[in-house]
């Protein structure tokens, strides 16, 4: 007998060699890809950031001016210039009003190198020692118009006179986290201040060119040679202590340290987010590793024979994984530049502008290609420790024939598998019931996010254990749909010890959640955020009016309504009410005029309120001017049911007024109509109405008929709210413009409108919502080579094996279409059993996913009624699934029509029995 010499140099062995490097070539893909497109992505982030101005620095210190000369010395700095600065008081002169502000000396020099720094707003900037500029909001707060006299002191003692010359803004930068330049209310030339009276500060330009996003640790310590020069020129400088007198603010090292933060951040988010292909990697690259040490199997049984040791076969093993995981790298790189460009040009999930692959800047860090060189290397090596430890511990020993110790074996199979599947089921189970109250437990949510994979784990597990021992039930089972024949042949061949038909059937459930999961959160998050601000305003457009426009609403109203892109309007009175004498429980009185708000209002879920079951309690409300609908909260708090009445109350400077209301209905939440109001006065007026991240749209609230309470009660203040609703597809924030465009400005109470629409464009324009949708669709074409590799894998294995199988059904007399059917049989099982997965495994990490997404791009989390609103694309859902479906049906009948071409007498040798008493594959 002859066997077929097997050999095992390095660069031997082309497909075992070869199926290697693509699956290491993958996890290499993965890696290099997420990080190069966060570079590229980050120039923009760059731009902005570094966007400071004309200054760079500012060095601060006593007698700081003296170091001019010296500061100019320092390498990198191009321009210095000193600038003075006190707290003067002014005084008008034809008033009492005394003014103590912040005043800046600026000398010509100043002007002529930053006058890009100061914006003329009108008048005339100041040039002789009695004349001064203010700041535009600082002399609007304070009546100051230019050609008015001031008299100024900075000692209380002496009094000397200032003109009014100029009105002036300053140019700040437009990075949001350098700080002004100057905050500062008025400037003056020099001559004013008083040496002994003032601080000093150089103004600082350096040559930026050497800075570049290429190389942020280089750019960084650029800036602080700088820094620690000015620093060192202090003449009480201490180096052992590198304690200095003077201070330097950095624009650009702030700029640049936010830069650096956030693209970490984003490399780690999006690294994170890719877990779950990161865990179809290392299956593939687990079904490679096996699949290469089972190729040689035959090759390292003759070499035992002859007396190797089992550690210097292992060695050579090893040193070729390693060696092919090396060539890997570099090949990873270039199909990582390739597909991060498909992320640059996606505009939404699955969304491209092919032009931006031209556009768009490239940019390849070093700290990228540190991470995908890593990468590259420890995911392999893990995997390949793991299937180490996993196959050293395999035994095999004799075991009893009862059917009570083949219970005993079935348990002791899967009783971990069991274990962690219920575990985590039922830890998913509490946090989903939970809903909200999930949010008061931040320490909870990295659990909530690693809960869906562990649940994957265990039920892919069990599901590989179930195929290998019940094939020959599966057989049977599916022998009517396949042929007795093929499925005895190949459903059976499925549970084989060594068969990759399990984890190849994981990658492909995992594959096709992760891009359902997408696709679903693309299509979930916008709904979910457009019902949620429609609660939250009440309405598709709310406006807050001044109550010294009270008279004009019903011609304001009117303007509302003749907008074509009107559908319906309402007035909606936020009043000053409480359910105790002393206002402390916090409840929420809300009057309107009910068959109006049911027009216009939405409930939680973002439905009209007349197309839900509250219309037909607002229809109630309207019939009961009495009547009241609350929340279920103050029902449970005061044990109130419908039917039964309460009490209001109305404090005043002499007496306390009390109304009683009848509950028509008790519902789990009510529109808040209030809630981006918080936000907006929270943004413009930090120190009014700071807002809870953890406040409960909706609850503690209730509705009363404002006829009623005008009627009964005098209500002199109440918050007034004018809710609209447009039709269809119709801008909300274009309506606005046009009220602006009319003169309504005024009528808003602190310029204070909300939109669905103006909300939206702001969620979207999120950078980090951008760049999530964009890296789903870039790594959906990484999935699906992935799934393809995995299968590549399954039909590799044992391919000799295959063949022989196929010889042998020749010899018998099988004509080819019963061949194929025997392979596709296999086909047909797997895509079954993967969709029965889908199914069961999807919903899951929809659900979890959502529950996790769908706040991350806002700075509030508000806890409203309903966390989620599903919205499934029912439609690309199906087409995904059908594409890999299809694509892999393609693929397995391909290798099949292939495989089943075989010579006898090549196939039939005896080398393959020559391999039988050294151990099969595993």
């Amino acid at each position: 007998m002859t066997a077929t010499p097997v050999g095992y140099d390095v660069f031997q062995s082309k497909r075992r060699k070869g199926l290697t490097l693509l699956s290491f070539i993958l996890a290499s893909t993965l890696f290099t890809s997420l990080t190069i497109y966060v570079d590229s992505y980050s120039i923009h982030q760059w731009e902005k950031e570094m966007d400071v101005g004309p200054i760079a620095m500012m060095a601060i210190g006593p007698n700081i001016i003296s170091q001019t000369d010296n500061v100019q010395e320092i390498n990198g700095i191009t321009k210095v210039i000193d600038i003075n600065y006190a707290y003067i008081e002014f005084v008008p002169l034809d008033s009492n009003n005394n003014m103590f502000c912040e005043t800046w000396e600026f000398s010509a020099d100043f002007f002529s190198e930053f006058s890009n720094t100061v914006e003329l707003i009108n008048g005339s900037l100041p040039t002789a020692s009695n004349q001064i500029a203010f700041h535009s909001q600082y002399a609007q707060d304070r009546s100051i118009t230019i050609g008015q006299m001031l008299n100024y002191t900075m000692d209380y003692e002496e009094f000397s006179i200032v003109t009014v010359v100029g009105i002036i803004d300053f140019i700040n930068p437009s990075s949001e986290h350098a700080p002004s330049y100057f905050p500062t209310q008025a400037i003056i030339s020099e001559g004013i201040i008083e040496p002994i009276r003032r601080d000093e500060k150089l103004v600082i330009e350096i040559d930026r060119r050497p800075l570049t996003p290429f190389n942020t640790g280089g750019s960084m310590g650029y800036l602080e040679d700088i820094n620690n020069a000015i620093m060192r020129l202090d003449p009480f400088y201490e180096p052992e202590f590198g304690y200095s007198n003077y201070y330097v603010d950095n624009y650009l090292s702030q700029a640049l340290f936010s830069f650096i933060q956030w693209q970490t951040l984003q490399r780690i988010a999006q690294l994170s987010r890719s877990a779950g292909i990161g865990l179809l990697v290392a299956f593939v690259i687990f079904l490679a590793i096996r699949n290469n040490i089972n190729e040689r199997r035959y090759e390292s049984s003759m070499l035992i024979a002859r007396g190797a040791s089992e550690e210097k076969i292992q060695s050579i093993e090893n040193r070729e994984l390693a060696l092919i995981s090396l060539v890997s790298i570099p090949l990873g790189l270039l199909f990582g530049v390739l597909f991060s460009r498909v992320g640059i040009a996606s505009i939404d999930f699955l969304v491209f502008d092919f032009a931006k692959v031209f556009t768009e800047p490239l940019m390849v860090t070093s700290e990228s290609l540190v991470i995908s060189g890593v990468s590259g290397l420890l995911l392999p090596i893990f995997v390949l420790v793991s299937y180490r430890m996993v196959y050293s511990t395999k035994k095999r020993v004799d075991e009893s024939e009862g059917k009570l110790a083949k219970l005993s074996r079935i348990l002791t199979y899967i009783r971990w598998d069991s274990i962690v599947l219920i575990g985590s089921f039922i830890a998913l189970f509490m946090a989903f019931s939970a809903g909200n109250l999930i949010y008061s437990f931040p320490f909870l949510i990295p659990i909530l996010v690693i809960l869906p994979a562990v649940l994957f784990a265990a039920l892919a597990s069990l599901c590989t254990k179930a195929l290998r021992r019940g094939s020959t039930i599966l057989a049977a089972s599916t022998s009517k749909i396949t042929g007795f024949l093929p499925s005895a042949i190949g459903v059976r061949r499925l549970g084989k010890e060594a068969s990759s038909a399990g984890p190849a059937m994981m990658v492909l459930v995992l594959s096709i959640s992760l891009v359902w999961t997408s696709a679903t959160l693309h299509s979930s998050i916008p709904t979910t955020k457009i019902g949620q601000t429609r609660f939250g305003i009440g309405a598709d457009v709310s406006f807050y009016i001044s109550q010294d426009y009270d008279s004009e609403l019903d011609e304001f109203l009117t303007n509302i309504t003749s907008y074509e892109g009107t559908e319906a309007a309402a007035i909606v009175r936020n009043v000053p009410l409480g359910l105790s004498a002393t206002y402390s429980e916090g409840a929420r009185i809300t009057a309107i005029n009910p068959l109006e708000y049911r027009n216009v209002g939405f409930d939680a879920s973002g439905n009209p309120l007349n197309e839900t079951t509250l219309d037909d309690s607002l229809r109630l409300l309207a019939d009961t001017p009495s009547g009241a609908i609350i929340t279920a909260d103050i029902a449970n708090i005061y044990e109130l049911s419908v039917g039964d009445s309460f009490r209001a109350f109305q404090n005043s400077m002499s007496e306390t007024n009390i109304v009683t209301f009848i509950v028509v209905d008790i519902t789990d939440a009510l529109p808040d109509t209030n809630l981006f109001r918080r936000i907006r006065i929270h943004y413009e007026h930090p120190s009014v109405n700071i807002i809870d991240s953890g406040f409960r749209v909706g609850k503690r609230a209730i509705w009363v008929n404002w006829n009623y309470i005008n009627s009964t009660l005098n209500i002199s203040t109440s918050d007034i709210r004018v809710c609209v609703r447009t039709k269809d597809n119709v801008n909300g924030t274009k309506l606005v413009e046009k009220l602006l465009e009319q003169g309504a400005g005024p009528i808003f109470q602190y310029n204070l409108w909300q939109s669905v629409s103006n909300v939206m464009d702001t969620y979207q324009s999120n950078s980090q919502y951008h760049i999530d949708r964009s890296v789903d669709s870039m790594l959906l074409g990484i999935e699906i080579l992935v799934v393809f590799g995995s299968f590549l894998l399954y039909a590799a294995e044992g391919i000799r094996n295959r063949k022989r199988e196929i010889a042998l059904l020749h010899s018998l007399g099988a004509d080819r279409n019963l061949i194929v059917k025997a392979q596709s049989a296999e086909m047909f099982v797997i895509s079954f059993l993967s969709i029965i997965f889908l199914i069961i495994y999807t919903p899951v990490l929809i659900i979890n996913n959502m529950s996790t997404h769908i706040s991350s791009y806002e700075d509030y989390q508000f806890m409203f009624p309903i966390t989620m609103i599903l919205s499934v694309p029912w439609f690309l859902l199906l087409s995904i699934l059908l594409f890999f479906i299809a694509a892999i049906a393609i693929f397995v009948i391909g290798i099949a029509f292939t495989t089943s071409k075989v010579n006898l007498a090549e196939t039939l040798n005896a080398s393959w029995t020559e391999a039988g008493p050294y151990g099969g594959d595993v």
